[in-house]
């Protein structure tokens, strides 16, 4: 086994999958949010997982994950929900994807190739209603469905907004005000169209907390991998529903033990000095593999069922903690840096972030074993 690995509960993602269903009703589409390697999971891997789960569509960022997954033989509809360039039209057409449309310069450059390649593409117009991102504006959409009606070989199949506030407090103004202006742009885009279109706004909180956002589909995010948008949102989840189960884990190895005497210091900057004698032990993973440097001096690992804290600074591949209190600990002992007793909320706690940046943090060279 590598020195690093990360490993992936199937019966995790497959829980989850389960219960947030139970939320939807049945008609109503089902579609991952597996961009960022799967939230750090695992592009291939998570996207076989949750097409075994009952997954509608994948959502991902970018045509270059929309290629492997086709490479890899998925043939569930994909949705590219990311930025794309007109310089994007062939290998979004080529990966049989949709895409979220918010440029006139992409819409001709999708019609030109899919015209010499006798297609039609599907296209999700991305309305701006208030997280002022990417999107077109709604009191500027049907213009925008207006300059782009000559172009023949691309099919407006659905309309999507994002919502900025769905995760904070419930019923927050902010998030009403976008979700009323997407239902009114949306029927007079259906109204001028002159047919219905797949609706969705639903990330994991509007999924979990307002059903009203369900509408055609729902782009399901950090809650397919078992962590939660945010905290109002566990806590109103759990009061009537079950917990979402962790996805991932993450473990390495002791590399090396040592004894240091009192007054020593420790990594770079001696940014810690040993009071008393103690036994330390490095563990191969730092900065570049994921592991925040904010952990320094005052994150832990877990070992034999003890925590144990990181001291002095994370490196960018080697990180150093105090042993001194663990019995019988040798070289190849596994540490537990995200699991059962660590979750990946409480490294983003003391690392200052949110969970979302610890999963997708780890890189993509490391190791991803499916596990029951």
């Amino acid at each position: 086994m590598p020195n690093l690995t990360i490993k992936i509960s199937k019966k995790a993602i497959i829980h989850n999958l389960k219960i947030l269903k139970k939320e939807i009703s049945k008609d109503c589409l089902i579609a991952p949010a597996i961009k960022a390697n799967a939230y750090g999971h695992g592009l291939i891997e998570i996207a076989r997982l949750v097409e075994e789960g009952g997954a509608n569509w994948l959502c991902v960022t970018s045509t270059t994950e929309a290629a492997k997954l086709r490479s890899a033989g998925i043939n569930l509809p994909i949705l590219i929900i990311g930025p794309t360039m007109p310089e994007n039209a062939t290998e979004i057409i080529e990966s049989n994807s949709r895409v979220f449309l918010y440029s006139i310069e992409t819409a001709k450059a999708l019609n030109k190739i899919a015209k010499i390649k006798n297609k039609k593409i599907l296209v999700h117009l991305k309305l701006d209603t208030g997280m002022n991102r990417q999107g077109i504006p709604c009191n500027e959409v049907l213009n925008f469905i207006k300059k782009i009606s000559n172009l023949n070989n691309l099919i407006i199949e659905g309309v999507a907004t994002h919502f900025a506030t769905a995760d904070e407090d419930k019923n927050n103004q902010y998030f009403l005000i976008q979700l009323e202006k997407f239902i009114k742009t949306t029927e007079l885009i259906e109204k001028k169209l002159g047919y219905k279109l797949i609706k969705h706004c639903a990330n994991s909180a509007a999924t979990m907390l307002y059903p009203q956002c369900h509408m055609n589909m729902c782009r399901i995010g950090i809650a397919i991998y078992g962590c939660y948008p945010s905290n109002l949102v566990k806590k109103l989840w759990e009061k009537s529903h079950q917990p979402l189960k962790p996805v991932m884990s993450v473990f390495t190895k002791i590399t090396q033990i040592k004894e240091l005497p009192a007054d020593s210091c420790v990594s770079y900057g001696c940014t810690y000095r040993t009071k008393n004698k103690i036994k330390i032990a490095t563990i191969p993973v730092g900065y570049f593999e994921g592991l925040p440097r904010l952990l320094s001096n005052q994150g832990y690992v877990w070992i034999k069922n003890k925590k144990v804290p990181i001291i002095g600074r994370v490196c960018m591949d080697i990180t150093v903690i105090d042993i001194s209190n663990i019995k019988n600990i040798k070289i190849g002992d596994e540490v537990e840096i995200i699991g059962k007793h660590i979750s990946a909320e409480t490294l983003a706690q003391t690392a200052q972030t949110i969970n979302y940046e610890i999963l997708t943090n780890w890189k993509e060279s490391i190791p991803r074993f499916i596990v029951n």
